[in-house]
């Protein structure tokens, strides 16, 4: 497991030391430290760690408790928790107390195996977490894959469109497979769960949200939630209740006017990428797809994915 740290102002995590967490023998190896960051912490290259039951993860210099790592993965392959802080303990007085960033560093073997094998809590912040660490997604990226079940351009259901068709309506079908494996469902009891309450495609998440209970009409008083599955309305339409859809994306935060929202769709019609788009409160209209003209339309709600939680 490859651990990250940001020690310094550098808000790009992809300079940050990394350090290689070996939870067989629970021990820490300085893997990389392009900006010398590390040494501002300590000289050593390598030490030993262990993690408290209280939540916690001690990084040792010696016998030197240096670094305390908050709300921490418990054991190999734990994905549950992608970031977070820390605080630099017995190291020199300028640098004591400092409090640092931290971010896993997931290779596509590890997402593989945690996607398969490592069901998430039923717990809203670990579920938008692991949809943060699959994009950006390239067409035919392992992120992709992951998330459209290497859905491909020459697929019939995609052929047969004339050239219509987008992979947006399986990002809402990977957060039901998620949610299925967070309720422990396998084998027979997983596909008969998906049959009936997945979310792929665009006026499904609609048409189940509503029969669910855990669709939420859009209006100016009310935001949408990090995970909460939105739905855009057709260019030039405006009924929320019966026009049809033709984009859905996941609801991260907001910026000032703007949504930060994970999206597939994009681009050709099939990356993933992270996009900010301006939100008019007062007619609940956000910016659309540019593959799709563009423009601003008429949002027609979103699943709330604490309440889809419950469902089934």
């Amino acid at each position: 497991m490859l651990i990250k740290f940001g020690v310094d102002d550098n808000s790009n995590p992809a300079t940050w030391p990394a350090l290689t967490l070996n939870w067989a023998a629970k021990t820490w190896q300085l893997s990389d430290d392009k900006t010398q960051a590390w040494k501002q912490v300590t000289s050593a290259k390598n030490g030993k760690f262990e993690y408290k039951d209280w939540g916690v993860l001690w990084l040792f210099d010696g016998i030197k408790n240096i670094v305390i790592v908050n709300n921490p993965p418990s054991r190999a392959m734990d994905y549950d928790t992608m970031r977070g802080t820390a605080r630099l303990y017995d190291v020199e007085p300028s640098m004591k107390d400092t409090i640092v960033r931290w971010a896993l560093d997931v290779g596509a073997d590890s997402k593989f195996f945690a996607i398969a094998k490592s069901p998430l809590p039923l717990v809203r912040a670990a579920h938008i977490e692991r949809l943060r660490w699959l994009m950006p997604a390239p067409y035919m990226s392992s992120n992709n894959d992951l998330l459209t079940d290497k859905l491909r351009k020459d697929d019939p259901k995609v052929t047969s469109t004339a050239g219509k068709y987008t992979n947006c309506g399986s990002l809402p079908g990977f957060v039901s497979k998620q949610v299925a494996a967070s309720k422990g469902l396998k084998g027979t009891a997983f596909n008969n769960w998906m049959t009936k309450y997945s979310l792929n495609g665009t006026n499904r998440v609609r048409e189940l949200g509503i029969a669910h209970g855990c669709w939420v009409e859009a209006s100016s008083d009310k935001k949408p939630k990090p995970g909460d599955i939105y739905a855009l309305l057709n260019n030039g339409a405006s009924n929320k209740k019966t026009d049809g859809i033709s984009h859905v994306g996941i609801f991260d935060s907001v910026q000032g006017t703007q949504w930060k929202t994970l999206d597939l769709g994009q681009h050709g019609g099939f990356d993933g990428d992270i996009n900010l788009r301006e939100y008019k409160v007062a007619t609940t209209e956000l910016y659309g797809e540019s593959n799709q003209g563009g423009g601003f339309r008429v949002l027609a709600g979103w699943v709330d994915l604490e309440k889809y939680f419950t469902v089934g």
